[in-house]
C-alpha cells in the first residue's frame, strides 16, 4: 500500500515549467481581460461623452443668458461665466476619469490653469489683431480656437504623459476638433457685434440657441478625445503591452 501511493504521488508531475511561460497569462484570462476591457472601454467612452456634453451645453446656455441680459457678446461677466463652466466640465470629466485615472483630483486644477491660460491668450489676441484689422478678421476667427483650446490640450497632456504611455496623442486628438471649429468660425464670424435689446425674452431664446450650438459642438468634441482617452487609459504607463511581456 505504501509503495502504490509513493508511485502515485511521482506520476502526479512529469512537466516542466518554463521560465518564458511563468508570466505569460492563459488564453482562458486573456478572453476575459478583453472581454472586460472592450466593456469598460466603450462605458468609460460614453460617460466622457455624456459628461463633457453636458457642460458644454450649461456653458452654452449661460454664455446665451448672459448675453441677452447684458447685451454685450464680451463682457467680463460672459467671460468670468465662460470659465466657471469650464471648471464645471472640468469637475464633469474628473468623475468620470476617477475610477481609471491615478490621483484624478489632478485634472481640475490642472485643467483650470491651462483654461485660464487659454483665456489670456485670446483676450491678447483681441486686443492685438483687433487694432490692426478691426472686429471679426479672418485671422482671428482662424487663431482664436487655437489659442483658447490649446493651452488646455497642454496641460491636461502634462498630466497624462505622467500616467499613460504615447500622451502626446491627446494633443492630437484635440487639434483634429479644434481645426474643424476654426474653419467654422472663419465660414461664420461678423463683420460686427449685432446689436442686441437686453431682455429676458431676449435672454431665453439666446440661452436655447447657443446651447444647442455648443452642444453640437461638445458632442463632437468629446467623441474625438473620448476615444483618445480609453486609449491612453488601455496603456497606463510603466506597463508593457501583451507582446512585450511575452518576450
Amino acid at each position: 500500500m505504501v509503495i502504490e501511493q509513493q508511485s502515485q504521488q511521482d506520476v502526479q508531475w512529469e512537466g516542466k515549467v518554463l521560465r518564458a511561460n511563468t508570466n505569460a497569462p492563459l488564453p482562458s484570462a486573456v478572453k476575459e481581460e478583453d472581454e472586460l476591457r472592450e466593456w469598460s472601454g466603450l462605458g468609460l467612452w460614453f460617460r466622457w461623452v455624456v459628461a463633457t456634453t453636458a457642460g458644454w451645453l450649461v456653458a452654452g446656455a449661460v454664455a446665451g443668458m448672459v448675453i441677452g441680459l447684458t447685451g454685450e457678446f464680451e463682457s467680463a461677466l460672459y467671460y468670468g461665466a465662460s470659465y466657471v463652466c469650464s471648471v464645471f466640465t472640468f469637475a464633469l470629466q474628473w468623475l468620470v476619469l476617477r475610477p481609471r485615472l491615478t490621483r484624478a483630483w489632478r485634472w481640475v486644477p490642472v485643467s483650470m490653469a491651462g483654461s485660464a491660460v487659454g483665456l489670456a491668450l485670446v483676450l491678447a489676441l483681441q486686443a492685438i489683431l483687433r487694432g490692426s484689422q478691426g472686429y471679426g478678421s479672418a485671422t482671428e476667427a482662424l487663431v482664436a480656437p487655437f489659442a483658447d483650446g490649446l493651452p488646455l490640450a497642454l496641460a491636461q497632456w502634462l498630466l497624462l504623459m505622467t500616467v499613460a504611455r504615447k500622451a502626446w496623442r491627446w494633443i492630437l486628438a484635440n487639434l483634429t476638433w479644434l481645426v474643424l471649429y476654426a474653419l467654422y468660425a472663419v465660414f461664420n464670424r461678423a463683420p460686427a457685434p449685432p446689436e442686441i435689446v437686453p431682455g429676458i425674452e431676449v435672454a431665453l431664446s439666446a440661452a436655447m440657441v447657443v446651447g444647442m450650438q455648443l452642444t453640437l459642438w461638445g458632442l463632437l468634441a468629446s467623441a474625438i478625445t473620448g476615444t483618445e482617452m480609453v486609449w491612453l487609459m488601455r496603456h497606463p504607463k510603466g506597463q508593457p503591452s501583451r507582446a512585450e511581456s511575452a518576450d
